[in-house]
Formats: structure tokens, sequence, C-alpha cells
């Protein structure tokens, strides 16, 4: 049973309480799609972004991953991985979702994509199984 409740609620126990809102907000369509997510996002990634910012980016961004992920057609491997690097001027957003078994194009939303001056970059890593979407925060505040 602890591992059930683990496993349930894995994704919520993050360092940002914004972003722990919006997995809250989601944890519905992620339980119901089947997905495991995983992060490793800190508090202090986003700290240039004012909480209402914060909370739009990570609500986008998690709608535009699960749209996203929802269109593959696997069980092997249910989880969505969501890590952020950064330096002094950008972010780098790598998230890793599971491979699609047909061809398509995962596009991200135009409005988010252009509201946030995002660089995104494909990229199949079939020895894993995920498709790797890069996102790169680029023309923001740099960090403090």
């Amino acid at each position: 049973m602890a591992q059930n409740t683990f496993q349930e609620f894995n994704g919520i126990l993050t360092e940002s309480n914004v972003f722990n809102a919006i997995i809250t907000q989601f944890h519905p369509r992620i339980h119901q799609a089947g997905f495991q997510l995983r992060t490793t996002i800190s508090i202090n990634d986003f700290e240039f972004m004012n909480l209402s910012e914060q909370y739009d980016f990570f609500y986008h961004l998690i709608d535009n991953l699960l749209h996203c992920a929802e269109k593959r057609i696997t069980k092997t491997d249910q989880s969505i991985i969501i890590t952020c690097k950064r330096n002094k001027s950008f972010r780098k957003i790598e998230c890793f979702i599971p491979l699609s078994t047909q061809n398509f194009d995962c596009d991200f939303d135009d409005n988010f994509a252009s509201k946030y001056h995002l660089k995104i970059q494909h990229q199949k890593l079939e020895e894993y199984k995920k498709e790797k979407i890069e996102l790169l925060l680029s023309d923001l505040q740099p960090v403090k």
C-alpha cells in the first residue's frame, strides 16, 4: 500500500508550490492516461517569474506535454520526465515522453511558445523508447 501511495503522489512532491498545484490540478488526467510523472523542477529554477507567470507557464507546459503524450500508443513505458537545467541567462527544460509508434509531429501550442520566446527541439531517443522535447527559455530576465 505504501508503494501505491508513493506512486500515486510522487509527482506532487516537488520544491515548487506552484508546480505542485498544477500537478494536482492535472492529476486526474495524468492518472486516467496511466502516466507516471517524475520531475526535478526546483523552486529556484523559475524565480525570475512571478507566481502568476509561473502558474501560467507550468499550466501550459503540462497541458502541452499531456496533449503530446496522450497520442502515444505504448504500454511499455508511460513515464513523463521533466528536468530543468539553467545558467545565468537561460533555462533548458527537457521533457521525455513515450516514443510514438506512429509518425507524427508533436507541436506545442504556438501561443505558448511565442509568449515565452521558447525555442523547441524534438529528438527521438530510440534506445530509451522516449521522445525528448527540449524547451529553451530565452530573452527573459537572467538568473540573479
